[in-house]
């Protein structure tokens, strides 16, 4: 009888070993997909200016996230010659479940000032001619995300800014935005 038991206990743990090893396998594939396609996206924000593109690379989109839902998420977007922050509306959260699909097809509203609420910033854009000019609001409308690794997210979708030059015409401003979103809490 205890021969019995031994033969059939070395199969059973080699099948579990070819059955752990396929769960892993189809797991690891995931993550690389992942990888490669946070690797492969985008940073830029491309606005039309007097008719013509004007792209700024981007450095990503930091999330802040509270545990209170009495408490809105801000954000802060940052690149080369750009700070946008602002407050996501209410019942709109990513959350500690990284629920980057709760953005999807929501108008998230740009502020003046935002971003880090430990530290925030006036909202700016760096155009040609123009220097640094504030952005006085805006929105966002994301379309699309992809799929998170290494705590970023892409994030595709429409801009618009509201800007305010010293001096100058208030002008809306009109593009596309590409960003790697990462939540901090």
């Amino acid at each position: 009888m205890r021969r019995a038991l031994t033969h059939l206990a070395v199969p059973a743990c080699v099948l579990m070993a070819i059955v752990s090893f396929a769960c892993s396998s189809g797991d690891d594939d995931d993550i690389e997909a992942a990888r490669k396609e946070v690797e492969a996206a985008a940073q830029k924000l491309v606005l039309t200016v007097d008719g013509s593109p004007l792209e700024l690379p981007l450095i990503g989109m930091d999330v802040y996230l509270t545990e209170d839902d009495n408490y809105p998420e801000s954000f802060h977007i940052k690149g080369d010659g750009l700070s946008l922050g602002g407050q996501f509306p209410k019942g709109v959260r990513v959350d500690y479940g990284e629920d980057w699909k709760n953005l999807i097809g929501k108008q998230i509203p740009i502020s003046a000032t935002g971003g880090d609420p430990r530290e925030p910033g006036p909202s700016t854009v760096t155009l040609p001619g123009q220097g640094s000019v504030p952005v006085a609001g805006g929105t966002i409308v994301f379309e699309k995300f992809g799929k998170s690794y290494d705590a970023k997210t892409p994030l595709r979708g429409t801009i618009q800014l509201q800007l305010q030059p010293a001096g100058g015409a208030a002008r809306t401003l009109e593009g596309t935005i590409e960003v790697k979103g990462t939540t901090w809490g």
